[in-house]
């Protein structure tokens, strides 16, 4: 069985980037990597201040869009909310079509 490493990835207001904080454990990886920069999630809390903070999960994977969607959200005005994206791989067109292809070519 396979596993990979979940990305959590905080997506507010400061300019419409997202700010990855690191990976966390999943099945098949070696131990957590802290999130945050003192390896917990209070941190996020502060720096989110008093908007509420949304948790958006993706199994197997998100692309840049939909995070880029989540953005302009947070962004609007009159927006209460920020975005947590939970993930367990960004993925593009190349990671998603590379497996297509190598199917293709077994046949």
């Amino acid at each position: 069985m396979g596993g990979g490493a979940a990305v959590g990835i905080a997506v507010g207001r400061d300019g419409g980037k997202g700010l990855i904080l690191g990976t966390m454990d999943w099945p098949g990886t070696a131990a957590p990597t802290p999130v945050g920069p003192n390896g917990n999630w209070p941190s996020l809390a502060a720096r989110v201040g008093h908007r509420s903070l949304v948790l958006v999960v993706f199994i197997g994977g998100v692309t840049f869009a939909e995070i880029a969607a989540l953005r302009f959200l947070s962004a609007q005005d009159g927006m209460g909310y920020d975005f947590l994206v939970a993930t367990t791989k960004v993925v593009n067109g190349n990671t998603i079509l590379r497996p297509i292809m190598a199917n293709s070519k077994e046949d």
